[in-house]
Order: C-alpha cells, then sequence, then structure tokens
C-alpha cells in the first residue's frame, strides 16, 4: 500500500493507437526542493538516505525519529520515555556527543525537542533543563517553565544557582541578572516576573512595566498588546506599559480575535476592546472567533442556538441555526435540520436552498469552488452563488491542480472551473516525459507516448521525483533510476520520497500516522 500525505495526483484513463500501450497514469504535482534527508525502515528501525541522489546515508539503527526543525531531527535508539537521544543534521550526522533527553518530564504529550531560532531546549540525565545551539553546545539551563512554555523572543528564561530567574540571550549571554522568584517567557518584549508571592510585568532590562501586585499575570496568545492580571479571584487587562485597562472584573479571559477579547462573568461570555472598553455585554453561553479580516465571532445563546456577531455587537446572522462556521475567508455556513448552507453575511439568511452534508472548499487555483457532499453523492458549488457547477452527483469529487477530477463508477472524468468537460486527449501532453503505468498487474514506466523505458516488472512503482522512483519488488521498497537501474536496494519495508508543494512528504509502505516510531515525525512545511 502506497501512502500519500499532502500530495496530489491526477488519474485517468487514456485510449491509444494500435501499437502504444493502454495504461491508467498518475501525473505527480509540482515539487519543490528539500534539503533534509528522507527516512527508510527494515526491521522496525529508521535510517536516513540522501534527498539528492537516493543513497543510503545512514543505516537503519534508530527507533523514534521526530519532525525537522530548522534543519535538524530528534532521533531515539529507544523508543521509551527517558531513553537518550540526539540531534542530526541534513547529513545525518550527531551533533552533540553527550547524551540528552527528551521533555517527558514537562511535556509528555509531544516530549521531542525541537529547535526554535538556533536553540532547542532539551533534558539532562541528572533530571535538569537547558538549552543547546546548533553545534550541540550547551548555553544555559533554565527551569521547567522554560522547559514547558514556547520562546520566541530573544530572551530566554534561565535559572542560577540559587534557584531564582533570570534571562539569557540566545547565545547563552546573561541580560538580566537571576532575581525573581519565578517568571514566565518574554512575548513582544514583556514578560510576567514573581518577586516574592507577588506577580509583576517586566521588559528587557529586567526593569517593571507594571510593579509585582497581582496574584497572577497571563499573556493571551498572539496578542503582544495587552496582559490579563488576577486578583482576588477575578481577571482584568494591562496594557504592555503596565496600565490597567479594567479593572478585576471577569470570570475567566477567553482568547483575542483583531480588536477584541472575549470575557466570561456568570458564565455569559461578551466583548471588550483592546483598550478595555466594552462591546459586547456577556450575554451569550459560547463565543469563538471565525477569523478573516474583518473578524467575526460565532455566537451561541442560551437557547443553545448558533449565530454571527461583529466586533462591535452587531447580528449578521440570527441565533436560529444548530450550528456556524467559516471553512474558508470571507465564505460562512449554518447548519439546520442536520444539513449544512451558504450563508449571506450581508442578510443572515441563506446564500439559496442548497443543502448538503459537507461543504469542502478548495485551494488555490479554485479557492471561489467547494466541493460539497450531499446522501454520498459529490458535486462542486460556486462559493459566492452557492450554484452547482457540476450539475450531476458523483461518486467522488477531487481537486487536480486547476481541473476538478470526478469519478462515475469506473469512470474518470475532468472538469474545469467553469463546469465545462476537459476530454482526456486534452491532458495527454500535460504532466511529466515519464509516468508509472500499470500492466497485466505490473508496474513499469512509460512515456507520454505510451513508449516503455523500464518494463512492468515491479509489485508497485511511486511517483518520480528527481530523477528516481520508488519500486516496490516482493513486498520490500527501493528506488530506481528513470532507465531502471536499481539506486537503492529493494530491502526496505518502506521509504519516504519526494514532497509536494507545501513540503510534506509522500510516504511508500509506511505511514508517518501508523507507526509508533514516527508519531512525531514530520517535515514541517517547505524549507
Amino acid at each position: 500500500m502506497k501512502y500519500l500525505r499532502k500530495i496530489a495526483f491526477a488519474v485517468f484513463s487514456v485510449s491509444f493507437v494500435a501499437g502504444m500501450v493502454p495504461f491508467e497514469t498518475a501525473v505527480n504535482d509540482t515539487v519543490v526542493e528539500v534539503h533534509a534527508p528522507f527516512i527508510v525502515l527494515q526491521d522496525g528501525k529508521f535510517g536516513f538516505i540522501n534527498p539528492d541522489d537516493g543513497s543510503l546515508q545512514v543505516a537503519p539503527r534508530y527507533k523514534l525519529c521526530a519532525n525537522w526543525s530548522e534543519g535538524f531531527a530528534w532521533v531515539q535508539e529507544e523508543a521509551g520515555v527517558n531513553a537518550d537521544g540526539m540531534f542530526i543534521g541534513a547529513d545525518a550526522k550527531p551533533i552533540a556527543s553527550k547524551p540528552l533527553r527528551d521533555l517527558s518530564a514537562v511535556f509528555p504529550e509531544r516530549p521531542v525537542p525541537e529547535f526554535r531560532n538556533g536553540v532547542a531546549v532539551v533534558s539532562f540525565p541528572d533530571g535538569d533543563f537547558g538549552y543547546i545551539n546548533v553545534r550541540g553546545e550547551v548555553v544555559g539551563r533554565t527551569s521547567r517553565t522554560g522547559a514547558f512554555m514556547r520562546q520566541d523572543d530573544r530572551l530566554l528564561i534561565s535559572i542560577g544557582g540559587d534557584g531564582n530567574i533570570g534571562f539569557i540571550d540566545r547565545a547563552g549571554v546573561e541580560l538580566i541578572n537571576p532575581r525573581f522568584a519565578d517568571a514566565t517567557p518574554f512575548r513582544g518584549g514583556r514578560a510576567a516576573a514573581r518577586s516574592g508571592e507577588k506577580w509583576g510585568l517586566i521588559d528587557e532590562t529586567g526593569g517593571w512595566a507594571a510593579k509585582p501586585e497581582f496574584d497572577s499575570v497571563r499573556w493571551f496568545a498572539d496578542e503582544p498588546r495587552c496582559w490579563a492580571y488576577r486578583m482576588d479571584g477575578k481577571w482584568g487587562i494591562l496594557d504592555r506599559g503596565g496600565k490597567r485597562l479594567t479593572g478585576a472584573l471577569y470570570d475567566v479571559p477567553g482568547v483575542w480575535s483583531g480588536d477584541a477579547l472575549s470575557v466570561c462573568t456568570s458564565n455569559l461570555w461578551g466583548l471588550v476592546s483592546v483598550d478595555g472598553s466594552a462591546l459586547v455585554p456577556p450575554r451569550y453561553q459560547t463565543l469563538e472567533p471565525l477569523g478573516g479580516a474583518d473578524p467575526l465571532w460565532s455566537a451561541q445563546s442560551t437557547n443553545g442556538l448558533w449565530g454571527i456577531i461583529s466586533t462591535n455587537g452587531e447580528e449578521k446572522a440570527a441565533c436560529r441555526y444548530r450550528g456556524v462556521a467559516s471553512p474558508a475567508p470571507g465564505v460562512y455556513t449554518a447548519r439546520e435540520d442536520g444539513l449544512t448552507g451558504l450563508l449571506d453575511i450581508e442578510t443572515g439568511e441563506f446564500v439559496n436552498d442548497g443543502r448538503y452534508s459537507r461543504i469542502l472548499p478548495m485551494e488555490p487555483p479554485l479557492d471561489k469552488l467547494a466541493i460539497v457532499e450531499r446522501r454520498g453523492k459529490w458535486s462542486a458549488i460556486d462559493l459566492s452563488t452557492g450554484e452547482e457547477i457540476i450539475k450531476r452527483d458523483y461518486d467522488l469529487v477531487q481537486q487536480q491542480n486547476e481541473l476538478l477530477k470526478v469519478q462515475s463508477g469506473s469512470r474518470t472524468m475532468f472538469f474545469n472551473a467553469a463546469g465545462r468537460r476537459v476530454e482526456p486527449s486534452d491532458l495527454s501532453d500535460e504532466g511529466p516525459e515519464l509516468r508509472p503505468v500499470e500492466s497485466n498487474g505490473k508496474w513499469g514506466l512509460a512515456d507520454r507516448h505510451g513508449e516503455w523505458r523500464v518494463k512492468p516488472e515491479y509489485d508497485e512503482l511511486g511517483v518520480p521525483w528527481r530523477g528516481l522512483v520508488p519500486a516496490k519488488r516482493d513486498g520490500l521498497w527501493g528506488l530506481i533510476k528513470e532507465n531502471g537501474e536499481e539506486a537503492l536496494p529493494c530491502v526496505y519495508e518502506g521509504l519516504e520520497w519526494g514532497v509536494g508543494e507545501e513540503g510534506y512528504s509522500a510516504f511508500y509502505g509506511i505511514s508517518s500516522e501508523q507507526i509508533e516510531g514516527l508519531k512525531f515525525y514530520e517535515r514541517g512545511g517547505k524549507q
């Protein structure tokens, strides 16, 4: 079985004139260049192959391989908690000789270390936590908070010999001496710090922007302008200069979207502005941001039904639906009687009578369209009008670059963005020069004219990439050149080879979602 993630293919039947080979062909999508090595699996262990020529870099020896971050990946020869691990670079060689450990003590759900802005947080055999740079050098020690919380600003939490907290830069230079009882990471040039039993807000010099007089201070994700403070069991809002924008009035601070913050009082939610002024009084059972250039919120009234409001409280869609959503920017849907339709945000009503089990917007260049499911059948609609551009229902509809591929039984057809049928003959010269071809249960490579380049003698072939093709023989995988020569012997249970436009991998014989040692593996998008 071939496993592919986030990489698109078109499959269509083509009839050839006499003397040419009839086949079903798979045309691979555009790919991008990456330089991290790919993995191979043998006897339950992972090794690495060169991303340029497919040659073996490291024989399979690891039981765990985690995601690539800034050109480095965390690997372990044993997969258990607290097993020794290391980072490897693009040459698949370790960057540090000293034993390191993962972060399972503070982050058991995702314990694998990652590089962020040139440093990675790791644990050491003595149980402490610290930072290493891309050369594998230890540049400082940190607290459990520093190991647990993401740190993206230039200053990093450090811990002194007496257990007090200070801050260092990413080269390990101390910039704020350890004098705080506790602290959280810097966000947008500010950090929460504790002196004695009280919390305040400090700047990058270590000076107090807000004096330590609060029971707690909390940062809001992706909102550097404001912080939340707690006093006597209630929450209020500070600006980054330490000014109290509101009193301690709220039971729970929620989330920011644009210039509005959701807040809860007596189990009801409202909105507060970034300047502290009230926008929407607490009257909703739930408020959730929908996002977009003009932020809107999905609002659930006390009767359990949903609508949409703006940040000033204007009702864009009355709370009368079973659910509302924004599956793509500028696209709004509502659920009623078990089916979903498109909402006109100007009127708060359905665009038309079209109702579906699912509405799935497509990616550019077809982002003005959506694939829809109704009673187990599929079609496509125009998101601006809701009109179906393909009038009949199909067993399957998929996006293939700028085309829609549809299947009805064993028949495959293509349509363009306007819903016009595109004949296979119009597509026969598109795509790569060589294509995997099946004939009598075996696979080979044929050119676009149907001539064999590699005779069909493999159990399965993958998508050609960088002049090499994943090939399966006798149940095991390897790589062959486009002339049929062997580049990597077919002795592996599975391998990774090739990436799509987003930088995500194509897997053959293995799945990163199904193999325990790869549950944290990801190339991380474009590199």
